[in-house]
């Protein structure tokens, strides 16, 4: 791991933040924080996993939009 990827996670899990307290994804905007705040401190340990985490909140919240109406 070096200073570059910590960054580059931080600017991407800074972006979802972002974007899914828009959407009110509140389950994914906790957990794009918690991968922020480890990118912030140089941290990237356990980062995979909260990927993955993040990845099943974002499938949750689209199953919970249903089909939009026709």
């Amino acid at each position: 791991m070096n200073r570059a990827d910590s960054e580059q996670v931080h600017v991407k899990a800074h972006a979802i933040k972002g974007a899914a307290a828009n959407i009110a994804a509140q389950r994914m905007r906790e957990t794009a924080a918690a991968i922020d705040a480890k990118a912030k401190a140089g941290d990237l340990d356990g980062v995979a996993e909260m990927v993955t985490r993040l990845e099943d909140e974002f499938e949750e919240f689209v199953s919970e939009l249903g089909s939009p109406p026709i």
